[in-house]
């Protein structure tokens, strides 16, 4: 016999990390190898964004996102995604992670079900959201190869004051033996959030495996205020640690108004378990005949250097908490 209240619990956790990822939308990200992802089209700049002092810290916070949602990555659990409070496409890409970690236990529970004697199993939960809406995922589980299949829709969710619609196909493939997920694929078809009159729509696909790190490899388009935003392959690795974690990316970012720049972290982004911030770390973005660093001095400020013809053309000192 299945535990309902575990089954109860399991989907209370997915649903609130769902309805946290409508904090994205304040930076915006996505994107795909092609124009469109998941019902949502790029309409946006595609050609190689030339960085300036005007724009280099736009670019930068928009290709890196919000550096408080590290906390998410090296906590990997929902109390990290409630804490950060800050939005981006990397802000969904954690939640992802923490949804690969929720759903193991669910996807386990189908694989134990006393009823599990047929080469396919079918596992089904629902829940309402804390101010109405409700949510529901199918999962269909090999009983014997560890390779499941499932959906989550989500009608008029609302977790937190945040509404969330659309449709999350999931499929991977868990080791029976240890209970741990090898990898999980999500595809996001126009999810839709909204929030005290805002909205945004999300569409595309990511990859997740491994365990330290935990990678997730990201194609999607973020359509929000008549304006879009693009992830193409993009790759973050996190690794969650004892006192610390750590987190990289690389890819090509999107933007609506300025165009595409490439990205590379140069050395691991470090934050502290304690702190939203990270305290060390560097990355690069990269356009046409110019560049920009963002350089973390501590868990307080980081330093935006812009290169334009291989000239520093402009330094400046931020706060974390401005981003």
């Amino acid at each position: 016999q299945m535990n309902c209240k575990k089954k109860g619990d399991n989907m209370k956790r997915i649903l609130t990390l769902f309805a946290l990822a409508f904090l994205l939308t304040s930076c915006g990200g996505g994107g795909s190898s092609v124009s469109s992802a998941g019902g949502v089209d790029y309409t946006g700049n595609t050609s190689q964004a030339t960085i300036s002092a005007s724009n280099g810290s736009i670019l930068t916070s928009g290709a890196l996102g919000n550096a408080s949602s590290t906390q998410v990555f090296a906590s990997q659990s929902e109390k990290g995604a409630e804490e950060a409070k800050f939005s981006n496409h990397m802000f969904v890409s954690g939640l992802m992670a923490g949804l690969k970690k929720d759903l193991e236990n669910p996807v386990m529970d189908a694989y134990k079900s006393e009823s599990a004697t047929a080469a396919m199993e079918t596992y089904t939960d629902s829940a309402t959201g804390n101010c109405g809406g409700s949510a529901a995922y199918s999962i269909s589980a090999g009983t014997t190869t560890g390779i499941f299949s499932g959906t989550i829709t989500l009608s008029d969710l609302c977790e937190n004051q945040v509404k969330v619609n659309g449709t999350v196909s999931f499929s991977g493939k868990i080791n029976i033996t240890t209970e741990k997920l090898e990898y999980f694929d999500f595809n996001l078809n126009r999810v839709n959030f909204t929030q005290n009159g805002d909205s945004a729509t999300i569409g595309g696909t990511l990859h997740i495996t491994g365990s330290s790190p935990i990678v997730v490899t990201a194609n999607f388009v973020v359509e929000e205020n008549s304006k879009t935003y693009k992830l193409q392959d993009t790759t973050i690795k996190i690794w969650d640690g004892v006192s610390y974690g750590q987190f990289e990316l690389s890819g090509r970012f999107y933007d609506h108004d300025y165009g595409y720049v490439d990205v590379v972290t140069n050395t691991r982004f470090k934050v502290s378990n304690s702190s939203y911030w990270p305290y060390d770390g560097k990355l690069t973005i990269t356009g046409n005949n110019s560049s920009a660093t963002i350089t973390a001095n501590n868990s307080t400020t980081y330093t935006v250097v812009i290169t334009e013809n291989n000239t520093v053309t402009d330094t400046t000192t931020h706060n974390w908490s401005e981003l």
